[in-house]
């Protein structure tokens, strides 16, 4: 295997163990918690807050727990995190030391939201990937899992790529240009709907099987970021891939960051807006206060 598609083994393993918790959420929250207390770079989890994990009803999904690996930082650092989801799920299978191509989460709102929904579509998801059947139910709980403030099209299709991806595509912003421009397929957008994402899907696999037989999805994400990086101005490090949410997740998370960090949801409303009026100048975002 590709050294840059070693991680891929290990996600899908890892999805497969969070799979055996769909029973046992109150075991997995525990065991999380107690890593996190165990590892600094997972504090931003902060399990000793209740006005975050409360509203969950003390349970974690398995997106937010693979999301623990992509976030905006170093590949060293992300090693580290994956040795350490792999001491505590039991992976038989080297950590990752490479993770071009792989979407990340937004350091400033890095947890998937809603109490069922996402372990819903995990484990449909996980059943589609098995038996390469898209039900009706799957279509349901895509719309329910993105649909919840804070989700999106983007995360969520994010968390499906991970725990299968030569399944499911990513709707980032890298791979929505990418594949316009290659395959001349249009990305649905914003609350989409399961059978539109389905339907997206299909026919993108129709036309790499077409124009490039034989290339994979993770070689597409993986050209998309590759490309670019390239394309990117002085652009080094975790930086390059981290992904572009949209204006309405952005704000939401700031302010939520903001309320919890600093101060008041005046005050954060007020800086929102103004991330909601960013302007890029020579590369560089400029605020513009309402």
């Amino acid at each position: 295997m590709d050294n840059e598609y070693q991680w891929l083994p290990f996600y899908e393993a890892l999805a497969d163990k969070l799979l055996a918790y769909n029973d046992k959420r109150d075991e997995l929250f525990a065991l999380m918690k107690k890593v996190s207390s165990e590892q600094p770079l997972m504090k931003y989890l902060h399990f000793e807050r209740e006005d975050w994990w409360e509203p969950r009803h003390h349970k974690i999904d398995p997106f937010s727990v693979i999301g623990v690996m992509n976030r905006g930082t170093t590949d060293a650092n992300r090693t580290v995190l994956a040795k350490v989801l792999a001491a505590t799920f039991d992976i038989q299978i080297s950590a990752p030391t490479k993770f071009e191509g792989i979407p990340v989460l937004n350091n400033m709102n890095s947890f998937f939201n809603g109490v069922d929904e996402v372990w819903d579509l995990f484990l449909l998801a996980m059943k589609s990937a098995e038996t390469n059947e898209f039900t009706a139910e799957f279509k349901v709980a895509f719309e329910k899992a993105i649909a919840v403030n804070g989700n999106g099209l983007a995360y969520i299709t994010m968390g499906l790529y991970w725990i299968r991806p030569n399944i499911f595509m990513p709707l980032d912003g890298n791979s929505r240009a990418y594949v316009s421009t290659k395959y001349g397929v249009t990305a649905p957008s914003g609350n989409c709907t399961g059978n539109e994402y389905v339907t997206f899907l299909d026919t993108l696999k129709s036309k790499v099987a077409e124009q490039t037989p034989g290339i994979t999805l993770p070689e597409i994400s993986y050209s998309a970021w590759t490309e670019k990086k390239d394309s990117t101005p002085e652009s080094s490090g975790a930086n390059t891939k981290t992904v572009v949410v949209d204006e309405r997740q952005q704000r939401a998370a700031f302010k939520q960051w903001y309320v919890d960090n600093i101060g008041s949801s005046n005050s954060a409303n007020t800086i929102s807006s103004a991330i909601g009026k960013t302007k890029l100048k020579n590369g560089q975002p400029v605020f513009a206060i309402a």
